[in-house]
């Protein structure tokens, strides 16, 4: 009646690939005049989607870390004092 599970562990993506994946999303976003992917003229192109998939498999950041809404928020509080 139950199958075994299939579940894996995500997998630890190198430095670089993070790095690179983070600036697909970016470049492959979509412009918020359009709805339309900035590069490829598509809503939500493949190359985004496939960057996104990866980065969210893999439990990661779809941001650079110093690029996080948190970040900015504790940089701006600490210069304010």
């Amino acid at each position: 009646m139950f199958e075994k599970s299939r579940w894996r562990a995500p997998r630890a993506l190198p430095t670089k690939q993070l790095t690179y994946l983070r600036s697909v999303l970016a470049s492959h976003g979509n412009d918020p005049a359009t709805g339309m992917c900035k590069v490829c003229g598509v809503s939500c192109c493949s190359d985004w989607r496939n960057a996104y998939d990866q980065l969210a498999v893999a439990g990661e950041l779809m941001a650079e870390p110093d690029q996080q809404l948190g970040a900015d928020v504790e940089r701006g509080r600490s210069g304010a004092r």
